[in-house]
């Protein structure tokens, strides 16, 4: 298997800032929580990590027939790209919530 350079990048800028004591957090894209890492397993195939954010993020959703969702770190963005007939919700807006 090749993993582009991009994706080896943020591997290891997410070691190297565990190795520098910031936090670091982990889910299952299963179940898409995030939770703290304490001691990380470094399984990228099943798992995704990331430095914990200092605050929560607030991303805009929309939502097409078919379970099909995208999501927008911009609202105008968000709105903007949501002019098409299959659009069921636009702009729908969440707050990250950050566990400890």
């Amino acid at each position: 298997m090749n993993i582009p350079n991009t994706i080896t990048a943020k591997y290891v800028e997410v070691m190297q800032a565990f190795l520098k004591g910031e936090s670091i957090q982990v889910r299952c894209p299963s179940t898409g929580i995030w939770t703290s890492a304490e001691r990380p397993i470094w399984d990228f195939n099943n798992y995704e990590y990331r430095v914990k954010p200092l605050e929560a993020r607030t991303v805009w959703v929309n939502t097409y027939g078919g379970e099909r969702h995208t999501c927008f770190a911009d609202k105008d963005e968000a709105v903007s790209l949501a002019r098409r007939p299959s659009a069921l919700r636009v702009a729908v807006e969440f707050k990250e919530v950050l566990s400890d």
